[in-house]
């Protein structure tokens, strides 16, 4: 299974179903930092996976997204939905 990691311009409106990634140290209504799109990687074995996230900045690094990306690529590798990553970035199923 392929990861694309693809970064946005801007957070899209009404994201559907997925994952999002949040950052614990942004301000409140501007948490969102990720996105994994979908979640039929779960039940079948799709060939790709695409994550969007934020261009980095001064609160999340380009060091924090590369850490996120780890985290998150684990998980999708073992195909099931998750919750935390660590005590700062957090994951929200969205169904």
């Amino acid at each position: 299974m392929k990861i694309e990691w693809v970064e946005w311009e801007a957070v899209p409106q009404g994201l559907g179903h997925g994952i999002e990634i949040h950052d614990l140290k942004r301000a409140m209504g501007n948490s969102l930092i990720a996105f994994v799109h979908e979640l039929e990687w779960t039940k079948n074995n799709m060939p790709r996976v695409t994550v969007y996230r934020i261009h980095p900045d001064d609160v999340t690094t380009a060091g924090d997204l590369k850490t996120v990306r780890r985290l998150v690529d684990a998980k999708i590798k073992k195909g099931e939905i998750f919750h935390d990553l660590s005590r700062r970035f957090r994951a929200q199923p969205n169904a």
